[in-house]
């Protein structure tokens, strides 16, 4: 949603005395972790699904020192049967009032311990939260703010490509997840009160490509995985594309064509397909997109089967039209349902006692008679009904793969194999072999499409990496599809490792021939000093002799290793042959890798020698 005004001015911020309780670490109300299996979500072993509100206020009505805001809101929830809450992780900068970061990589105690009551009565009330990392919208800082901090005077767009913005977004991110709850003594990335993270609130930005938001997704997704692998990741984008393939026909649209042009630099389709996000998002307002109403059901319905098709869940994140008409809404939860996304999310309900300051034109409140909640309500039993059935076990499996050699040069190439074993029979199957630098962007990837398995046989897979001109850590990614690719039936995040690094550096000080001029049957000595810029050992050290026809007609090798800055000498002692013929011959030097895969260096008129 974008900015909302607050028609309640901020208190001056003071210590919250009414939450200083004693903190014991407990365990939690909610047990187990929320996952994503197979298209939908999954806790303990039983489909969830949920239908619910978003309350984005809490935290920072918590930072104003009114813990009634989330309090009522709880009790709300609990009436309302929602077992699920969206709320606000953010509060950027000095005009954030009580902010959770005021000023760049500076975190207000306090303000978070507003934080952790959300999440201490959220544990309580038997809710979870689906908590939003940073939004794109100003109102609370987002990243306006960080741009500022990190880059002032640049565009938005920078928050996804800038290494400091980057940085600064990930210091950020390490400290949410990692804080410990200071009223139960749980660190959030341990507590399953937390549904999931969102890494931004409708996402933009204007490449139409929408890469710059996938790369930004890829690496920032890896990332909150790297700290915490119990929670789900999603995007919290709006669902604009750069495709209209797989969608409706864009009359059902208002023949709005930018819904899916890229004009609003991210793609659905791309995004939900980034590997470590576990669910797809999509936001609803077609009243603020020139849609007719109806098209909020058709926009539902086709974000649905898309993201099924790349087998993730859907959470619509946000909806809402002026005035809250249920007449309007109600269509759009139908078509939910019938469809069986996982989690839909009203912008917005709230409660009757204090929540009015966080309304809008497209609030509904309870207790009123506004038929919205009592709907909503009917609908999220109905989702927390529908338990589902345990999914099928995973029919395949993926391994061992290998990346030969694993410890590579820059520029050389790695043979990349991996098995790929079936239970049952399968045909039109694509493997998919992808490579990622340390970033997690994609730098190379082949699929062997059409592959046939018969149950229980492993196939073997192979494939030749050209390599990298950039040294680093790169991971093999092995996935297993559907003839369409619209199936995932396996994915491997860690395949294989591959170390490249760059080559030894070698300088050649002087080459000499002495003496120069001879007559065939004599001897001369030919002498090469070499110069290692670091450590290197069973270096090859090739002295070679070619006539002016430039073929070669002698060759001379010394094995040599090197300590870091050491100059290390090859002679060799050439008698003429009598059959040779007299003229002008070069002498070139070569320096190679111990098992001759790699030329370090070639000089190619290193000295001359004349025979006459």
């Amino acid at each position: 949603m974008r900015d909302v005004s607050k028609a309640l001015s901020r208190m001056v911020f003071a210590l919250a005395i009414l939450w200083a309780i004693g903190a014991t670490a407990a365990e939690a109300a909610n047990s187990g972790f929320v996952t994503a299996q197979n298209g939908e979500l999954r806790l303990n072993g039983q489909r969830f699904r949920f239908v619910s509100t978003n309350s984005y206020y809490m935290i920072d009505a918590g930072t104003d020192n009114s813990p009634a805001h989330t309090d009522d809101t709880m009790a709300m929830a609990k009436s309302l049967g929602f077992t699920v809450l969206r709320t606000w992780g953010f509060l950027d900068g000095p005009n954030a009032g009580a902010a959770l970061q005021p000023q760049a990589g500076v975190y207000n105690e306090t303000a978070f311990r507003a934080m952790d009551y959300v999440l201490y009565k959220a544990d309580l009330a038997g809710i979870r939260l689906l908590i939003t990392l940073v939004d794109y919208w100003p109102a609370w800082g987002g990243m306006p703010q960080y741009v500022q901090w990190c880059a002032p005077g640049q565009s938005v767009d920078v928050f996804y490509t800038d290494g400091a913005c980057k940085q600064l977004y990930k210091n950020y991110v390490s400290h949410v997840l990692n804080r410990v709850n200071t009223y139960n003594g749980r660190a959030y990335k341990s507590d399953p009160t937390i549904l999931g993270w969102e890494l931004a609130n409708e996402p933009r930005s204007g490449d139409r490509t929408g890469s710059i938001v996938r790369q930004w997704v890829a690496e920032m997704s890896a990332y909150v995985k790297s700290i915490d692998p119990n929670h789900l990741v999603g995007l919290g984008e709006e669902g604009f594309d750069t495709t209209s393939a797989g969608y409706s026909p864009v009359t059902a649209y208002n023949g709005q064509g930018w819904l899916f042009d890229g004009s609003e630099g991210t793609s659905f389709t791309a995004n939900t397909s980034v590997p470590d996000i576990d669910f797809a998002s999509a936001h609803v307002y077609p009243d603020g997109w020139n849609l007719p109403a109806a098209a909020g059901a058709t926009w539902i319905t086709d974000h649905i089967n898309i993201a099924r098709q790349l087998g993730k869940p859907l959470i619509v994140g946000e909806f809402g039209y002026q005035g809250a008409p249920w007449d309007i809404y109600k269509p759009w939860m139908d078509a939910f349902e019938a469809n069986k996304g996982a989690g839909a999310i009203i912008w917005e309900i709230i409660c009757a006692t204090v929540c009015g300051n966080y309304g809008g034109t497209l609030a509904a409140v309870y207790p009123s008679s506004s038929p919205v909640p009592a709907g909503m309500a009917q609908f999220a039993a109905s989702a927390a009904a529908d338990k589902g059935a345990a999914p099928p076990a995973p029919s395949l499996t993926i391994g061992p793969s290998t990346a030969s050699p694993g410890s590579a040069l820059t520029g050389q190439a790695v043979a990349i194999s991996t098995k790929v074993t079936s239970s049952t029979a399968m045909t039109g199957v694509i493997v998919d072999v992808e490579v990622y630098n340390s970033s997690n962007v994609q730098v190379g990837a082949t699929a062997f499409t059409g592959q046939t398995f018969a149950a229980g046989v492993a196939r073997s897979f192979d494939w030749t990496w050209p390599g990298s001109s950039t040294a680093g850590t790169y991971t093999v990614k092995v996935g297993v599809f559907s003839a369409d690719w619209s199936t995932m039936y396996k994915w491997e995040n860690a395949a294989a490792s591959i170390t490249v690094t760059t080559p030894p550096s070698f300088t050649v000080t002087s080459t000499t021939v002495s003496p120069s001029s001879v007559n065939r049957r004599q001897t001369t000595r030919i002498t090469t000093n070499v110069r290692a810029a670091a450590a290197a050992t069973g270096i090859q050290m090739d002295l070679e002799l070619y006539n002016s026809g430039g073929s070669k007609v002698a060759q001379s090798l010394c094995t040599k290793s090197f300590s870091a800055g050491q100059t290390q000498s090859c002679a060799w002692t050439y008698t003429v042959p009598g059959s040779l013929p007299p003229g002008t011959y070069s002498v070139k030097v070569g320096v190679f890798s111990a098992n001759w895969a790699t030329l370090y260096l070639w000089v190619n008129q290193a000295g001359t020698l004349t025979v006459r």
